[in-house]
């Protein structure tokens, strides 16, 4: 039994019925949460809070003990293990066909191919735009694709450029030109095993019709 625990998630949606509206501040989704179990006087319990998306976060309070954490982690890690295998082989399969859809693009460059007898994770797709093969920064192409209903994100940031060695390091980057080439052009598109066919075909698509928008 989990006691007092405070779910900080955006999408939430509780077993009892109440639905955040799509990309709600974490802030109100967890008062939604909040205002339908502790205030109500719930003492124990489970709360079940479907969360669509990867960011969500718990925090346990009042005490709890400190293996706690520990088990929540192991029952959402063994959770997984029976999907191991049959999520690697989508990723697989969605991974080969994105490099055959974007491989002939010279203005991007796709992640390496992978070694004979190496086995690979498949975990994230990143593209590396070619700034002097297009009029268009990493910024701008990433608005242009949420523009478009493509959600990416940048998972691989030099170093230096975080906010501590910033502050501490300043010229830390000094000499790291290739760094900053790479870190700088990085995009990760969507990747998960849970994607219809139908979704990478469309960010294929839409990849495809930017690069040529943009493209010197």
């Amino acid at each position: 039994m989990l006691a007092d625990a405070a779910i900080l998630a955006t999408h939430a949606a509780l077993s009892a019925g109440v639905r955040t509206p799509s990309w709600t501040p974490a802030s109100v989704g967890a008062a939604m949460v909040q205002r339908e179990g502790c205030d109500r006087d719930l003492k124990d319990g489970i709360c079940t809070v479907y969360v669509p998306h990867t960011t969500a976060g718990v925090t346990i309070n009042e005490n709890a003990d400190p293996s706690v954490p520990m088990d929540i982690q192991s029952a959402l890690g063994l959770t997984q293990l029976g999907r191991i295998e049959s999520n690697w082989r989508i990723r697989k399969k969605y991974w080969e066909k994105i490099i055959k859809g974007l491989g002939d693009l010279k203005e991007l460059q796709l992640p390496a191919a992978v070694a004979k007898g190496d086995r690979h994770a498949y975990h994230l797709f990143a593209i590396r735009l070619k700034p002097e093969k297009l009029k268009i920064n990493r910024d701008g192409f990433m608005t242009a694709l949420q523009t478009e209903g493509i959600g990416v994100g940048v998972h691989f940031t030099p170093i230096y450029q975080h906010k501590f060695y910033r502050e501490n390091y300043p010229n830390m980057g000094k000499g790291l030109e290739k760094a900053e080439l790479v870190g700088n052009n990085l995009i990760s598109l969507p990747f998960y095993p849970h994607m219809t066919v139908k979704e990478v075909n469309q960010v294929i698509k839409t990849v495809r019709k930017l690069t040529k928008r943009y493209k010197k």
